[in-house]
């Protein structure tokens, strides 16, 4: 539900959680590339304010100022009065609970809250500073979501079956090492091109604050050297 829409060629990193494959049929699929437009006529049209999507919202139930009923009705009725409603939405973690399990109505509150968020920031707007969370709600430990009742809503009860393991490792004759495969700031090349480098040998330094190092993953010789990756080939 966190997860972002990927390409064949994209690479995997450090921060890679996993691949999904979902025919692009799936609702997964089509509720996140629904437009933004879209989903606020919806929202005009069909919320009915019940707040089971800040009810069940994890942030919210954690004592974080974040109500989602409270967003969809000033948005989707463009009501700007409310400040609160939108500069609370920093709080979101963006988890997609409301989208895909929470609201009655199929509604995608997250997917409007992301698009919101990031007119803020374009504008220049940041989280509001010094608000201290209320107590974590006693109701908390009731309205946590069961796993398998949450993978049927999501239509992946079918794929949940025995997949084995194939460890084979596939050779490959070029890799491009990303600096940026992290959180935090990217690496700083360590190398030079044409420089010959040995498999878990250290190709970029981790850079000032929160950085890591990256290396080398296959034998080979360094051939081109970017602002973005060193390649590598075998």
């Amino acid at each position: 539900m966190l997860g972002n829409f990927g390409r064949p060629e994209n690479p995997v990193t450090r921060t890679t959680n996993a691949v999904l494959v979902l025919p692009k049929d799936h609702q997964i699929i089509l509720k996140k590339t629904m437009p933004a437009s879209i989903g606020m006529k919806r929202a005009a049209a069909s919320c009915c304010q019940c707040e089971t999507c800040t009810d069940l919202c994890p942030r919210h139930n954690l004592g974080h100022p974040i109500e989602p009923h409270r967003f969809m009705r000033a948005f989707s009725n463009h009501d700007y009065g409310d400040l609160d409603a939108y500069l609370n939405l920093f709080f979101c973690s963006s988890c997609g609970l409301c989208v895909m399990f929470s609201c009655p109505q199929g509604l995608s509150p997250r997917t409007l809250i992301a698009d919101c968020k990031d007119g803020l920031r374009k504008a220049g707007i940041k989280a509001p500073k010094g608000i201290v969370p209320a107590p974590v709600q006693e109701s908390r430990e009731y309205r946590r979501v069961p796993e398998n009742r949450l993978e049927a809503r999501l239509g992946l009860t079918k794929y949940d079956a025995p997949a084995p393991l194939d460890d084979h490792v596939r050779p490959v004759k070029r890799v491009r090492e990303l600096f940026s495969q992290h959180i935090g700031a990217p690496a700083v090349c360590a190398v030079k091109k044409g420089d010959k480098v040995t498999r878990g040998q250290k190709v970029a330094e981790a850079a000032a604050g929160l950085s890591v190092p990256v290396h080398a993953s296959i034998c080979g010789t360094v051939t081109d050297i970017t602002d973005k990756y060193v390649e590598i080939t075998a």
